[in-house]
Order: C-alpha cells, then sequence, then structure tokens
C-alpha cells in the first residue's frame, strides 16, 4: 500500500502544514477473523511538518484533526459501563520495521512575548520489531539536526507499557541563542553565543520502585558562552569552555556525582552605574505578581515529604578554574574607577555536601596586573553547616586607581600609595572569626577635592600618625560575629571598626607614638 504526494492545508488556508511525498507499507497481511496486521516494513521519506502553539496554547494540529463541530480542547468521554465491562478484544499488530527517511519539521512557539522558532532537518528514525499491544522495548535510532548547526541522535531501547527507556543520547553544538525567548522571563540578558554538547547514557523508569526514576551518566559541555546586558548591550559573562566531565546523575531519590569541571577563560564584567546599581543585580527579573500569587500546593504525604526533607548528596572531585578575568567600573562617580583581576586560576577538590568531608582550596591571580592575589584554605559549602577556613593574601595592590573614592569620602586625592592584605577567615556553626591585617606603603594624598561626602576627620592627620618612620601603615582589625543575627552584617562591623580606630588616633595620637620609636 502506498500514499503520493498527501498534503494537507488547514481550511481556508493557503500553504500545506502537512507534506508527504511517500509513504509506503510492504508485506502487509490482513487477518478479519484472528484481528491481526502484520507488516514487513513501513518506510517514508522527505516529509515536512509546519507546527505552531497558538498564544492560548493549542497545538494547530489540534484544532486541524478535530472532528468537525468539536473543540481542540474537547475532552472524550469516558466509555460506558457495558463497554468497560465488556471489553473489545485488542488487534494485534507486528511490524518489523519502521524507517522514516529526511524528514523536516518547523515549529513556532506564540505563547511567548517573542516568539520561540525551531528547524528540525535530515530526521532519521529507525524503529525494529514493533508489537501492538506493546509486550518488549523497542530498538529505536533517532538523528536529526537542529536550527541548522546542531545535531541530535539517539539508540537504544524504549518500553511504551510500562514506560521506559535504555538510551546512549548526543547532542552536538546545540546552540543556545534560539532558546532566548524563553531565558527572556527570567533574565534582563540576552545570549549572543554558545552551544551545548552532552554525550551519555540515560535510562526513564516511570515504575521505579528499586531504582531512581531517571539516571544519566555522561558528560555536558557549554562553550564559547556570551551573555550581554540589555542595558547597555556589553558582554557581561563570557567563557571560552565549560565542562563537567563523567557526571553520575540520579533523580528521585536525587543524587549527584561530577569528577571534574572545568572552566577555561571566564571574563565577568562588574559595572556600577551612574544610578549607583550594580550591574549584575539587575541580571534576574523579578516574578510577576500573578506568579508571586501561585496558589498554595496540596499537602504532600509523608513518603514525599521523607524523601524532599534531606539535603541532596553531592560529590565534585575537582574544580578547576583557569584564566579568570574580572573587570570593575565604577561609573557613579568622577573619575571613573577602574580596576580588573586577572590571570585568575587554579583547583578546588573534595567538594563534598557531607558535613565532615573538607575541599581543598588553592586560587592565585593578580590585581592590577602587578599584586599577586591568593586564596587557600579549606571549605564546604555544600554542606548544611558551610565551613570555611581560608587566607587570603594581597601584595603591593596599587592605590592611586582608587583615588577618586579618596577624594569623595575622605576630600583629598590619591598620588602614592600600596595595599597588601593578610586576611584570615573561618565560619564554623554559623560563627565568624577574622583576622584582618592591613598594611599601606607610602600612602600619599594629593589635592583636596572639597567633596560634600568628606569625612569630617581629619584623616591626613591620622594617616601621618599612623605610619612609622618607613611610611609603611600596619593595621590589625579581628572581628567575631554570630552569621544567624540578623543585626550582623560584616561591611558595617568592618567600617564601625575602622572609624572607632581613626578616632581613637584623633583623640589620643600620642598613645601610637611607640610606632615611631627608631628602635621598633
Amino acid at each position: 500500500m502506498s500514499v503520493q504526494n498527501l498534503e494537507i492545508v488547514e481550511r481556508g488556508g493557503i500553504d500545506p502544514v502537512v507534506k508527504v511525498p511517500a509513504f509506503d507499507v510492504e508485506g502487509l497481511q490482513f487477518d478479519l477473523q484472528k484481528q491481526s496486521i502484520d507488516v514487513v516494513k513501513i518506510h517514508s521519506a522527505d516529509a515536512r511538518f509546519d507546527a505552531w502553539m497558538d498564544p492560548g496554547g493549542v497545538l494547530n494540529y489540534q484544532s486541524l484533526f478535530t472532528p468537525v463541530g468539536g473543540s481542540a480542547t474537547e475532552v472524550k468521554s469516558s466509555p460506558s459501563t457495558a463497554e468497560a465491562d465488556n471489553p473489545a478484544k485488542p488487534w494485534s499488530i507486528t511490524v518489523e520495521e519502521v524507517a522514516l527517511r529526511n524528514y523536516r519539521a518547523e515549529f513556532e512557539d506564540r505563547t511567548l512575548e517573542r516568539p520561540g522558532r525551531f528547524a528540525v532537518d535530515a530526521m532519521n528514525l529507525t524503529v525494529n520489531d514493533v508489537q501492538i499491544p506493546f509486550k518488549k522495548p523497542l530498538p529505536i535510532d533517532l538523528s536529526m539536526k537542529l536550527n541548522e548547526t546542531g545535531s541530535i541522535s539517539v539508540t537504544g531501547k524504549v518500553a511504551v507499557e510500562p514506560l521506559q527507556a535504555d538510551v546512549d543520547a548526543t547532542l552536538e553544538h546545540i546552540e543556545i541563542r534560539p532558546f532566548q525567548p524563553y531565558l527572556d522571563r527570567f533574565l534582563n540578558a540576552d545570549v549572543l553565543d554558545g552551544a551545548i554538547d552532552l554525550n551519555g547514557a540515560v535510562r526513564f523508569a516511570k515504575e521505579h520502585v528499586h531504582e531512581p526514576l531517571l539516571q544519566f551518566q555522561g558528560n555536558l559541555a557549554v562553550n564559547q558562552f556570551a551573555l550581554a546586558d540589555h542595558k547597555d548591550f556589553g558582554d557581561l559573562v563570557t567563557w571560552k569552555v565549560l565542562k563537567v566531565n563523567q557526571i553520575a546523575l540520579d533523580v528521585e531519590p536525587t543524587a549527584v556525582k561530577i569528577a571534574e569541571v572545568l572552566w577555561l577563560e571566564p571574563s565577568v564584567q562588574v559595572v556600577v552605574d551612574h544610578d549607583g546599581q550594580l550591574n549584575l543585580s539587575r541580571l534576574a527579573k523579578s516574578p510577576a505578581s500573578s506568579e508571586q500569587r501561585a496558589p498554595p500546593k496540596e499537602p504532600e504525604s509523608d513518603k514525599s515529604q521523607a524523601k524532599a526533607g534531606g539535603p541532596v548528596p553531592v560529590t565534585i572531585d575537582q574544580v578547576k578554574l583557569a584564566k579568570l578575568a574580572a573587570r570593575f567600573q565604577d561609573l557613579s562617580i568622577e573619575p571613573k574607577v577602574r580596576t580588573s583581576l586577572t590571570g585568575f586560576g587554579g583547583t578546588i577538590k573534595g567538594l563534598s555536601s557531607k558535613q565532615l568531608k573538607k575541599a581543598d582550596v588553592n586560587l592565585a591571580g593578580k590585581v592590577g596586573r602587578t599584586a599577586p592575589f591568593k586564596i587557600v584554605g579549606k571549605i564546604n559549602p555544600l554542606s548544611e553547616d558551610a565551613f570555611t577556613d581560608l587566607i587570603i593574601t594581597l601584595n603591593g595592590m596599587d592605590l592611586r586607581p582608587t583615588g577618586p573614592y579618596s577624594g569623595k569620602y575622605v576630600g583629598y586625592g590619591l598620588s602614592k600609595g600600596k595595599l597588601s592584605l593578610d586576611l584570615k577567615y573561618k565560619v564554623s556553626q554559623k560563627v565568624l572569626e577574622a583576622e584582618n591585617f592591613v598594611k599601606v606603603d607610602q600612602l600619599t594624598f594629593g589635592d583636596k577635592t572639597d567633596s560634600p561626602d568628606a569625612t569630617s576627620l581629619p584623616v591626613p592627620l591620622v594617616v601621618g600618625l599612623l605610619k612609622d618612620r618607613k611610611g609603611l601603615i600596619e593595621i590589625d582589625m579581628p572581628i567575631r560575629g554570630d552569621l544567624n543575627d540578623p543585626d550582623f552584617k560584616y561591611g558595617k562591623v568592618v567600617l564601625s571598626t575602622l572609624l572607632n580606630l581613626l578616632t581613637k588616633v584623633v583623640a589620643s595620637p600620642f598613645a601610637l607614638m611607640g610606632k615611631l620609636d627608631p628602635g621598633e
């Protein structure tokens, strides 16, 4: 049996929404008495489908194939009691092979403010050993092109009743840009570039008493990514390669194991706008009022609550960061402040959600291209009680690029000075213990700025008193606080401690005279 040149046009339409040049059924055997149909092969080639979802969420084919007088969303009535008590004998259908070649489809999602458009071509599908009613898994082999540049392939076995899949899947160069209309709901930014690669084994079991609902083992990569701010259209975040290698993911119950996360050449632009707003703070859209007023969820069963109650086990053996560049600009002040962190990289080894497991941190880079910056220690950010024990050092950072801040808040510009930091931070059971040892070498102020925001403290005098005979200022500021205390704010505590120190210096300068002793 063969169907040639089938075209289906919507009533009142012009262009076909379905075009099937050839659909052939070979080796057909039909037995009415046995209620059986046996087919050797079903094959078709070069078909095309045009589909869209209207703003109401209805697919065009739903209305196309709805009986006249019916509704696309109409629900079929349930069978009568007699039919339910005496179900008809099911037909038996077997097909040795189903082969579809070079199929094409275009889809447009009009439910979005900016419609999403997707194109599939060169789709080839082979399914062997089809038996209806479905008694055993079907071997499938599917491949296609997505949006001209990407490719998808799936091979393996799929069972229909109950639904189960055990397949190998490969995605190559799936561009993110076409999915931007969906991201518009959440981001005030545009994806300019970036593609997804994925390969691995996927297992899905709808009925999963003794195994997870979903299992994935494989690798994931997002390459050549670029995200631009809606406001100035400049690159906000970019990277060359982000690879997540040897993933073992289970869902219901959920667990994650990752051998390595590799992030190459990430770059981020941090900008304080003229109005004082940070560009990263406006990246995420606030939820719409309708989304905020979502109806309350029904109470979950005890079993579901037990599953959701515990933390998700997560293990990441190694995170490797290479050549991170972060650029900071403050446009809210004149002259503008610009500084950067370059060549930042290193490793974090042994991340785990286990409470007693601590990851080793070893990261280093340069501030302003010359000042070495380093972070070493141990962390456990994935556990319920996050643990931190880090040493952060910065040596010889040139303070002149930050001179506009001095001009605004101190009342004098900066003509010279280098900053060094030796910071030790420990957080355990939500208690912070910090040691802040600050060294400022050869701090020299420039011209007076007459800024209305400048402090009333005589800062040049204070700085002069703090300097030793070699022009070095050393400040030790230990800080302790409970992070559970809503009134505790680290920045506020640091500023308060520093201002108290400056006030004491002004009030009692002779207390610091020991620093001027040549024998010191």
